[in-house]
């Protein structure tokens, strides 16, 4: 689940490089927050829930301007 579609894609690119079999992943495309919220209502659950955060900065750019920003 990712609300990036070049992630996605990226993530279907290694499926295939890492020779795992595209048939027992699943890649979809929505908010997390929403799918979890979905989810709970489903009563769906998992063994293991695998979170990645977004970029708390999104360049390098961001970062030196939010570091001077800071001081």
């Amino acid at each position: 689940v990712d609300s990036s579609l070049p992630a996605l894609e990226l993530a279907k690119e290694n499926v295939v490089l890492n020779n795992i079999d595209p048939g027992r992943i699943s890649f979809l495309k929505e908010d997390a927050t929403e799918f979890m919220k979905g989810a709970l209502l489903r009563n769906e659950s998992w063994d293991i829930v695998i979170i990645d955060p977004p970029k708390l900065a999104p360049s390098k750019k961001v970062s030196i301007m939010a570091a001077i920003v800071m001081f």
